[in-house]
C-alpha cells in the first residue's frame, strides 16, 4: 500500500483522513482462504458511537458446496398464508386479502405449463409490488428457471426506454395493465432493432384490452400472442383468460 495511492484517495474522497489495508487469513471461510479490506476512515468520525465491527458477509460458491444437499425440513403446509395484499378498492375500501401458498402454487403452475415458460424466458419487471401481478413475475418466472430484467425507476418514468428494452434486451415476456404496454407501444415503429425480437408472450389483465392494441404489439413482434386474463385479487391474480 504506498503514499501515492493515500494521495489519490484523499483527492477523490477529501473527507477522508486515513487509509489502511488489513489482511485476513482467519475467520473468513471462501475458496482463497484470505481476505484484503481497505479501510477508509472518516474525518471527525465518532467511534463511540459505532461499538464493534462490522463485517460484510458474502455466500461464495464454498459456502454453497458446502450447504446440504436435501431439502430442508419445513413446517409450512399448502394451506399456510403465503401473502397478505390490498384489493384495488374499485367496489369500495381496499381490503387485506390473505392469498394460501396452495392457491398461489396452482396459479404458477397453470401459466407455465400452459404457456411453456422456461429457462429460455426473461421478463421484464415492470409492476409494483403493491399488484399481484408482481408475485407472479418473481415467483413465477423463477420458479420456471426463467430470468428478470428489472426496469429501473428511470426505466419506468421514460415509456422510450421500456420500448427499447422490450426490442434489445431478449424479453421473452410482458406482464402488465393494458395501460402500461399502451403507453410505450407507440414507440415502437420508430425504434430499430440489434437483432432478434424475442417477445412471445404478452400478459394483459386489470382492465379492458384497446383492440388496436393487438395489431401494434404483433407489427412490432411478430412472435407475439397476446393474452387476455381476469380475477379478482382474492383469487390468486388470475382466474380466466
Amino acid at each position: 500500500f504506498d503514499e501515492a495511492y493515500f494521495y489519490d484517495l484523499r483527492e477523490a474522497l477529501p473527507e477522508i483522513d486515513e487509509a489502511i489495508i488489513l489482511k485476513r487469513e482467519h475467520g473468513f471461510d471462501n475458496e482463497l482462504r484470505f481476505r484484503y479490506d481497505v479501510v477508509l476512515k472518516k474525518t471527525g468520525l465518532d467511534t463511540a458511537h459505532n461499538p464493534g465491527e462490522r463485517r460484510k458477509r458474502l455466500w461464495t460458491a464454498w459456502h454453497v458446496n458446502n450447504q446440504q444437499a436435501t431439502r430442508p425440513h419445513t413446517s409450512v403446509t399448502s394451506d399456510n398464508v403465503a401473502y397478505i395484499i390490498f384489493t384495488s378498492g374499485s367496489t369500495g375500501t381496499p381490503k387485506g386479502v390473505a392469498i394460501t401458498h396452495k392457491a398461489v402454487v396452482n396459479t404458477i403452475d397453470w401459466v407455465n405449463r400452459t404457456f411453456e415458460v422456461g429457462p429460455g424466458d426473461r421478463l421484464l419487471f415492470v409492476t409494483s409490488l403493491c399488484f399481484d401481478l408482481s408475485v407472479y413475475d418473481i415467483f413465477g418466472i423463477l420458479g420456471a428457471g426463467a430470468a428478470i430484467r428489472i426496469a429501473s425507476k428511470a426505466d419506468l418514468r421514460n415509456p422510450e426506454r421500456l420500448a427499447q428494452m422490450l426490442i434489445d434486451d431478449g424479453i421473452t415476456f410482458w406482464d402488465s395493465a393494458p395501460a402500461s404496454l399502451q403507453q410505450i407501444a407507440s414507440f415502437f415503429p420508430a425504434l430499430k432493432s440489434n437483432g432478434e425480437r424475442h417477445l412471445r408472450l404478452v400478459f394483459l389483465s386489470g382492465d379492458w384490452i384497446p383492440l388496436s392494441l393487438h395489431g401494434e404489439i404483433t407489427e412490432a413482434f411478430p412472435r407475439a400472442k397476446m393474452i387476455g386474463l381476469g380475477g379478482a385479487t382474492e383469487a390468486s391474480i388470475w382466474s380466466n383468460y
